[in-house]
Formats: structure tokens, sequence, C-alpha cells
């Protein structure tokens, strides 16, 4: 008599049919269900919805490290991953416990945009002018809390110049421009995304007169 061998409970698929109602779909965006759906998880489901929105966390968006510190084997963390986020009270209980903890904080959408922005529209020319010399120097002067959002670094070396006078040097590091501007883009669905380094600008996005 043959033997069917079964695997592990935690590397069989996901049952999803406690699932008996299909979230509604608006403008191809899942809309957050009004009741939290948290208490009808199992217990490592309700774990990985508890690591995937630890924001600061290594798990924080990630489906594979999430299944891991749920509980689920290793070796098929990547594809229980995937079967979660698809099931339908795992995917709204993120959404609440996201949309809960956004209001919590006062986190709006307009506000992570209009810091971006601030980021990705940032000028060299906001944080330094030109000397009678004709040379570029630091200014800080004129510098608005806004313009200041760009700023990560800023570094003070003093010395002493070759003819012994005290210098300072100051050197300042701005965010980066290119990660935001790709964020802003990807959000007004500019750019296609097919792959590691594969990513496509999507013309009809843009106004026919700038081309």
């Amino acid at each position: 008599m043959s033997k069917k061998k079964i695997p592990p409970q935690d590397e069989q698929p996901v049952v999803e049919a406690e699932c008996a109602t299909t979230p509604e779909v608006i403008g191809g965006e899942t809309q957050v269900s009004e009741k939290d759906p948290y208490p009808l998880l199992t217990e490592r489901q309700q774990r990985f919805v508890d690591v995937y929105t630890a924001a600061g966390q290594p798990t924080y968006g990630n489906g594979t490290q999430s299944a891991i510190a749920g509980g689920y084997s290793e070796s098929t963390a990547r594809q229980i991953g995937s079967r979660l986020l698809a099931n339908v009270n795992v995917s709204q209980a993120i959404a609440f416990r996201q949309r809960t903890l956004a209001e919590r904080v006062g986190l709006r959408a307009e506000d992570v945009l209009r810091e971006l922005m601030r980021l990705g529209y940032a000028n060299m020319c906001d944080f330094m002018m030109v000397g009678p010399d004709g040379a570029p120097r630091i200014d800080f002067s004129r510098l608005t809390r806004e313009q200041a959002a760009a700023l990560q670094a800023v570094t003070l070396d003093e010395g002493r110049g070759d003819d012994g006078r005290n210098v300072k040097h100051v050197r300042i590091q701005l965010a980066d421009k290119r990660r935001a501007l790709v964020d802003l883009g990807r959000h007004l669905g500019l750019f296609e995304v097919r792959g590691p380094g594969n990513v496509t600008i999507v013309l009809s996005k843009i106004d026919q007169n700038f081309l």
C-alpha cells in the first residue's frame, strides 16, 4: 500500500475558506473595511499582520520576512507571504491597521507627497550664493523651513589656510533627489517598473506639448 506524504502544517497552502466576501474595489483600489477583521484571523495570521505593519522594523511591508516572523517555515515563506497578502481578511486587517495608525499620528497622504516634492525639487542655488570673486559660498541666511527639509547633513570643518588664517569649510548633503522624484513619478503612474533596474517612462502621462 502506497503512503501519501503529508507536508507539515505550516507548508500547506493557506486556507482562504474563511473569506466569505470580496472587498469592494473602487477605482482600482481596495476599500478599507469599517470593521477590523483582525479577530477573524488565525493566531499566525495575526502575528503576520502585526510584524508586516510594524513601521521601522525589517519586516515592515515585507511579506516573506513577515511570514517567517509569523511562525511559518522559511522554505515556503515567500509563497505563503504572497498568499497571505492575497487573503481578503488579512489584506483588510493590514489596511485597517495602517489607516488607524496614520490617523493616530495625523499622517496624511498630502503631507507625504508635499515632503517628497521638497526633496525632489531641491536646488543647490537655494543654499548658496556667488561672491564678488565668482566663487560659490554657502548661504543659509534666507533659507526657509521648507527648503531646509532637503538637507540631510551639514558639516563644519575649521582649520588654518595656507596663509595661516583661520578658515571654515561647510559641506552640505542633500537628500536623494532621484529617489524622491521616482517615488513621485510612480505615484503619478509616470513610471512602469518591469523588474530590478528596468523602469519605463509612460509617455501617455506626459503633456504632449512637453515632448
